[in-house]
């Protein structure tokens, strides 16, 4: 059996020196802050309603892993405001290189998403496909769609009613959530 070692694995109210069983830990499980991500957001000056964000993540290859895990993402939105109703449409690319720390296998996933607001009220949509392919894995292609209606009641409190479709591999899920919340002024 194989634990994980990272100052995370032991407990805070029980330290009796017990450790978190994993199976490996997985990326990142290495004891040392040797995994960072970085990202960068920020608008163009001649389309200031465009939006865009770049990230980076190296995951640092744990006890049981092949490989470094390595991650780029490139996203942008653009916000569309009419008479009371805002419109933001999102696209956003994701490659990992040796996905889950296993050497050869690419996982690449694409979201297109859809948010309306008007006044109170919004609502979303989106989809994600991950594709996963390389040397010794079964090529992958996963859908997810979502799609969710939001009101705010007032400054603060508001709730949301989702719908989230998985097929994942030969597994189909459905999954529909509701939330409250309220937020504290301080």
């Amino acid at each position: 059996m194989n634990t994980s070692s990272g100052i995370a694995a032991d407990a805070a109210i029980d330290s009796a020196g017990s450790e978190v069983e994993l199976l490996g830990g997985g990326v990142s499980n290495t004891e040392e802050l040797s995994s960072f991500a970085i990202g960068m957001d920020g608008t163009f000056p001649v389309i200031p309603d465009l939006e865009y964000h770049l990230a980076y993540i190296h995951q640092e290859k744990g006890t049981v892993d092949s490989a470094d895990e390595n991650g780029f993402a490139l996203g942008a939105t653009y916000s569309i405001m009419t008479s009371g109703l805002e419109i933001y449409p999102f696209v956003e690319f994701v490659y990992f290189d040796n996905a889950d720390g296993v050497d050869g296998i690419n996982r690449y996933l694409l979201t297109t998403s859809l948010q309306l607001v008007w006044e109170h009220s919004n609502l979303a949509l989106s989809r994600t496909s991950r594709d996963t392919d390389g040397i010794n894995a079964s090529d992958a292609e996963d859908k997810l769609y979502q799609i969710s209606i939001g009101y705010e009641f007032e400054p603060g409190l508001s709730m949301a009613l989702g719908w989230r479709v998985a097929e994942e591999g030969d597994i189909n899920s459905k999954t529909l959530g509701l939330r409250f919340s309220y937020n504290l002024p301080l």
